[in-house]
């Protein structure tokens, strides 16, 4: 029995369809990043060529992971420190933001001794049309931060101390203690001062008990990125930025897991701004380091003034949130100008900023700096020196790797991958930053 064969055309395009997937089934397994949907990042191989229906991912971390194609919006591959796409074929139908670039200059050392996403807001209309953000998803949806409770319940600690002191003053009047004007007012005044010395021990142990309670890890932790323009950015440069929130969350949960394996989210980065026209107050040079403890309380309040402004312009409720770190960017000077980042957070503290030369080849530059503030502020320290370079071995990620030069991923309190004890390359992109095991004790994991 004679079977109808299809038209010549058809069998020649079959065969090069048949053809382009055997190749790329055979073709060498490098790391390449995945962009999901959802706007979750993964770096690996792909371990599966994509057969119309899915793709299996083999990650950097030894996961195992196996996706609908239309959950995957990009695969591209890491070749040379830059990001080059593979093949339009693997991308979902419809369009997604394309992941910023590599840096193409070395960003300054972060710098730190001292001290889900927001509403869309109101913004103009693009200059050209932009593709549209992921679908949501648990990475790109953050929850609602669900507030920062008190160690010490302060309102009804104030009532009873200020109760305390009226039924003092009171006895003393009944007593007889209080004859005269005079004695009166001494009376009062002592009570006021031991007041003010009570309300102040309240607040002090408050403080301490919430932030030590953050090295528990019992919830995840809320975190605002407010971006502050000192300069007119273009507006696909801040939507990149707060898009990258999403990989941002990832990451960190990611890290997590390494060492944790199924542990909650521990940190959840929302972002708000741009607030456009907004000037820091300048700190002494030597505000972080000074001695002089009245020039340095002056530029704490000063600076919480200022962040009070800012934070009511951005729609930012400081008390819903654990930290909060302050992105003043502002566009680079041209097309040829040295690209820069700084750091300051506060140690254990709940403030940090991030001052960047903001572009697309810099925007997971700037949120690796939001990361390293943010873990200042949970208690990490510095694992760089005084000219930048790397400290052994606090700051490698993997200390027992062998050989240990060069190393292949960034501490990420170091600011630079060690490739060898007097040679570091810098940070371009998350994917190539890790919590070292100093860091990851110092914050309780």
């Amino acid at each position: 029995m004679s079977t109808a064969r299809a038209p010549l055309p058809i069998r020649r395009l079959a065969g090069v369809l048949v053809a382009a997937l055997l190749a790329a089934s055979a073709a060498k397994a490098e790391t390449r990043r995945i962009v999901l949907r959802s706007g979750e990042e993964l770096f690996g191989e792909v371990t599966h060529a994509v057969d119309g229906e899915t793709i299996d991912v083999s990650t950097v971390s030894g996961e195992r992971r196996r996706f609908p194609r239309a959950e995957v919006t990009a695969i591209e591959s890491l070749s040379g420190g830059r990001l080059a796409p593979v093949s339009a074929g693997v991308a979902a139908a419809e369009p997604t933001a394309s992941p910023p670039p590599a840096a193409s200059a070395s960003p300054a050392p972060l710098q730190a001794t001292v001290p889900a996403s927001a509403e869309p807001i109101a913004s103009p209309p693009p200059r050209r049309p932009v593709p549209p953000l992921p679908a949501g998803g648990p990475e790109a949806t953050p929850p609602r931060p669900d507030g920062v409770g008190w160690y010490v319940r302060q309102a009804p600690s104030l009532i009873a101390v200020g109760v305390a002191l009226v039924a003092l003053f009171v006895a003393g009047v009944l007593r007889g203690e209080h004859r005269g004007a005079f004695a009166a007012f001494r009376r009062v005044r002592i009570l006021t001062l031991l007041g003010l010395l009570a309300a102040i021990g309240i607040y002090a142990i408050d403080l301490q008990g919430r932030r030590e309670a953050r090295s528990q890890w019992a919830r995840p932790l809320h975190v605002a990125v407010v971006l502050v323009e000192r300069g007119r950015l273009p507006w696909e440069t801040t939507r990149a930025f707060r898009a990258r929130a999403a990989a941002a969350n990832a990451w960190i949960r990611d890290e997590r897991h390494r060492r944790q394996p199924g542990a909650a989210q521990p940190v959840w980065f929302h972002t708000f701004g741009p607030v456009s026209g907004e000037a820091r107050p300048a700190a002494p040079e030597d505000a972080a380091t000074s001695d002089d403890v009245f020039d340095r309380l002056l530029y704490g309040v000063r600076l919480r003034w200022h962040l009070w402004d800012v934070d009511a312009v951005a729609g930012v409720d400081a008390g819903l949130f654990d930290a909060r770190i302050y992105v003043y960017a502002e566009p680079p000077a041209g097309p040829r100008a040295a690209r820069f980042v700084e750091g300051l957070g506060e140690a254990g503290g709940e403030l940090g900023t991030v001052d960047v030369a903001l572009d697309d080849s810099m925007i997971d530059v700037a949120w690796v700096a939001v990361i390293h503030e943010t873990l200042h502020t949970l208690g990490a320290t510095d694992k760089y020196d005084a000219q930048g370079r790397t400290v052994v071995p606090e700051g490698l990620a993997e200390a027992d790797r062998r050989p240990l030069y060069p190393q292949a991923f960034a501490e990420i309190m170091a600011g630079e991958r060690a490739l060898s004890p007097e040679q570091g390359a810098p940070i371009s992109h998350l994917h190539e930053v890790r919590i070292g095991p100093v860091t990851a004790g110092e914050i309780g994991w």
